[in-house]
């Protein structure tokens, strides 16, 4: 009797905290260089490029959070982020049955994977055209990820420590939205803001820098989640291995901080902004030039800059027993449909870029072969969807409370009105998001109405598999989860 009644003081014990109140929190991390052993094609383009050096290293970044109460797990979350593009499903499935071999008793519903999206990292799975035996394939590059990350997220499992947690909300310049619009409504990807018809920008610019610090007992700084929306592809043309801005965030951590700090580096949702300057170029370039600054190093430099003024005033409110509370969900959305029109027009292309390549001498790497894909998977979805009356997308969302800041998590390149009538409408103190996170399916850029009347590249069905409609749902689906958390 006596063993049972110590069983439900324990069960007790787990609901009641499950239900919101506060509990210690408990931290383990890992930084693992994931930089290959071999040459890699690198993914973020249509042509193919092969990474001969490193630029920086690459990493993957481990952050496990837990809620304990007298000893016992109440709720945890596994944040692991890498230094790549984006995700795909035969990673996540390579990665997953690796992490279940190492711990087949984890929840890997409290997994979340995500993606820096710097366009100078491995290709995990896009077909690039080579003939070379030295470049690791797709499956190579996925089975090395993942050998290289699991045991980290094992040791870090068993190192884990007692830690406080506070949270900031700092501000720096670096997403700028990438979209000019015409007079007439016509919307280009990167369009020249000095044409005589230039009319404004599709989108704003978001600024803000969602910062959480881990603290161990001792009042020292072990850890920091950084979110910055905007995606890593400042240096995204180049030919060799690189972290992008986050590598000189890193190393500017490590120079402030100390060389032992972990850095989560998080994505923000950005889908329509990137860290390329389209307006205020020649101002930007002399600032730089003063400072004796490169684009990577300026942008790190207003990052690091927020993280350490903000530190010392969120330290005031730095807590060691905060509610953590984590909840995954997959929804169905409605599928963006492929029109007659766009059908023909890719399966023309496809038929085209594919003789093309297979004619070339260099048999597409120059971009035809990927651009050929690119068209037969719009021609793929249009002919699933004859299939169904309304084909629907699985799209996996995780809402994480801890404390009374909020995350919510999306697999798509999220254009930033979503993320924003998420942050308007939630009960939260603080609240942000991450993209490219925890791939079921690839949905690429999610875009609102505006850009698509505006049309172009990230406007049009060849870049999307879900719509505005699916993103509100998205966008309803994460707050009834915040909200809840917050009641």
């Amino acid at each position: 009797m006596k063993i049972i009644l110590q069983s439900l003081c324990i069960v007790f014990l787990l609901v009641l905290c499950r239900n919101s109140s506060a509990a210690e929190l408990w931290l383990g991390k890992a930084t693992v260089d994931i930089s290959p052993p071999r040459p890699v094609c690198l993914q973020g383009q249509f042509h193919t490029r092969i990474a001969e050096e490193n630029g920086t290293p690459v990493y993957a970044s481990v952050l496990n959070l837990q809620a304990r109460v007298e000893g016992q797990t109440t709720d945890e979350v596994l944040f692991v982020t890498l230094d790549v593009c984006f995700l795909t499903k035969k990673f996540m499935d390579v990665f997953r049955d690796e992490l279940a071999r190492a711990l087949p008793d984890f929840d890997q519903t409290k997994l979340i994977l995500s993606a820096t999206h710097t366009h100078t990292s491995f290709s995990l799975g896009d077909p690039y055209v080579t003939d070379r035996a030295d470049v690791m394939t797709p499956d190579e590059v996925n089975r090395f990820i993942a050998e290289k990350v699991v045991p980290k997220i094992v040791e870090c499992r068993t190192t884990m420590v007692p830690c406080q947690y506070t949270y900031a909300l700092g501000h720096a310049s670096v997403a700028q939205c990438r979209r000019t619009v015409y007079f007439g409504g016509e919307s280009v990807m990167y369009g020249n803001p000095k044409d005589e018809n230039f009319d404004t920008m599709e989108a704003g610019d978001d600024s803000d820098l969602s910062l959480l610090y881990f603290d161990d007992r001792q009042g020292n700084l072990i850890a920091v989640a950084i979110d910055v929306p905007c995606p890593a592809q400042t240096v995204e043309g180049w030919s060799l291995l690189h972290a992008d801005f986050w590598h000189n965030v890193r190393m500017r951590i490590a120079k402030c901080f100390g060389p032992d700090v972990a850095v989560l580096p998080l994505c923000g949702s950005a889908g329509d902004a990137s860290p390329h300057l389209l307006l205020n170029k020649s101002a930007e370039e002399r600032m730089r030039t003063l400072r004796g600054l490169d684009e990577l190093d300026e942008i790190a430099r207003r990052i690091v800059r927020e993280v350490e003024d903000c530190y010392p005033i969120a330290k005031k409110a730095m807590e060691s027993d905060v509610i953590l509370r984590h909840e995954r969900a997959v929804i169905s959305v409605p599928q963006a449909l492929v029109s007659k029109q766009a059908y023909e027009e890719a399966k023309a292309n496809a038929e085209r870029l594919f003789k093309k390549s297979q004619d070339a001498p260099d048999h597409g790497a120059r971009g035809d072969y990927l651009t050929a894909v690119w068209n037969q998977s719009v021609v793929d979805r249009y002919e699933q969807q004859q299939g169904s009356e309304h084909p629907t997308f699985a799209v996996p969302i995780h809402v994480l409370r801890i404390g009374d800041l909020a995350i919510a998590t999306n697999p798509f390149e999220l254009y930033s009105d979503f993320a924003r009538r998420i942050k308007a409408r939630s009960n939260a103190v603080q609240t942000t998001t991450v993209q490219l996170a925890d791939f079921e399916e690839i949905g690429c850029y999610l875009p609102t109405q505006r850009a698509i009347s505006g049309g172009s590249y990230g406007g049009t069905v060849f870049s999307f598999s879900v719509g505005p409609e699916g993103g509100q749902q998205i966008v309803e689906q994460s707050l009834k989860m915040i909200n809840g958390m917050f009641e």
